[in-house]
């Protein structure tokens, strides 16, 4: 419709102040069909209009969303959020998925730190081997940060999703002595994680940490495959989420800061974004059926070479 939103970005509190703008020049003047009734005669349809009378469009379309039903509930919700808990009651099968949640990530967490100590895969300690050993120590940061939060989730200290976990971390380190500085270091880190797994997918390198042996030509195939795709996909979300954090930490505003839905929303927004959004969400998908046949196939210490 033309209707958008100009940002004034905020100076370190967390908060940005939003306009609203109508460009004639991004008016759609086609018709627009819903999938819910738009007018009081039950019509779904928004007729077609110039750009200079597009304004309506937008106008008819918020008098339709006024109307539905979901959005009192929406209202209620927010209003409940904000004057008595943020924490949303979770359903019984809800709470069991979190846990569950919560047992895998915690373990695979716990595996980062022992890949990262006692090298089970064989990564030595000359350079190369370091960087990798460093890199599973900070898949396990990482995955223990998204289990904390899961747990707080559970306890119902926390919403799901009424802030940004790291950006409410990285304002909180702003604020210790130094801590410019400690935030840039992890932008750089993560920036680095991040390289280090687009790296990892050209070379694919875990092919050495799998009994090839055992699995057939087509075996082979689908998961380097796999594990290329979302090796790439791992490492554009953590490369802009460090970023995100490096931008912050070197402007001391953590405004700037965004963690994986931040970097969601990031590409979203690009030209094409639905697409690069989509193909990073099966590369994670990808990443997902690549550690099922990392369980199976997977060799260690110990096991026939």
């Amino acid at each position: 419709t033309g209707w958008n939103l100009n940002i004034n970005r905020g100076t370190g509190d967390g908060n940005n102040l939003y306009s609203f703008i109508y460009n004639a020049n991004q008016h759609e003047t086609a018709a627009k069909t819903f999938s819910f009734p738009v007018y009081s005669d039950g019509g779904t349809t928004i007729p077609s209009r110039s750009a200079s009378a597009g304004m309506q469009d937008g106008l008819d379309l918020m008098n339709a969303l006024a109307m539905h039903p979901e959005t009192a509930r929406r209202v209620a919700q927010k209003l409940y959020d904000f004057f008595v808990s943020e924490a949303v009651p979770a359903s019984p099968a809800g709470n069991v998925l979190l846990l569950a949640v919560v047992f895998g990530l915690g373990a695979y967490s716990v595996w980062g730190f022992v890949r990262a100590i006692f090298d089970p895969l064989r990564r030595g300690r000359d350079a190369p081997g370091i960087a990798e050993r460093l890199g599973f120590a900070w898949s396990g940061i990482a995955y223990a940060g998204i289990v904390l939060f899961a747990l707080r989730l559970l306890a119902g200290t926390s919403s799901g999703g009424a802030h940004d976990g790291t950006q409410s971390t990285i304002a909180k380190v702003l604020t210790i002595p130094g801590g410019q500085w400690v935030a840039v270091a992890i932008g750089i880190i993560s920036i680095g994680f991040g390289v280090g797994q687009l790296f990892e997918a050209f070379r694919a390198t875990f092919r050495k940490d799998l009994k090839r042996f055992e699995m057939n030509k087509v075996e082979r195939q689908i998961v380097d495959g796999l594990g290329r795709f979302g090796m790439i996909s791992r490492g554009v979300t953590f490369g802009l989420v460090g970023w995100f954090v490096l931008q912050g930490g070197l402007h001391r505003d953590s405004s700037q800061v965004h963690g994986f839905a931040g970097a969601f929303l990031f590409l979203l927004n690009q030209p094409f974004g639905h697409l690069l959004l989509g193909m990073v969400a099966a590369g994670f998908i990808a990443l997902g059926l690549h550690s099922f046949a990392c369980a199976r196939w997977i060799r260690l210490l110990g096991s026939a070479s």
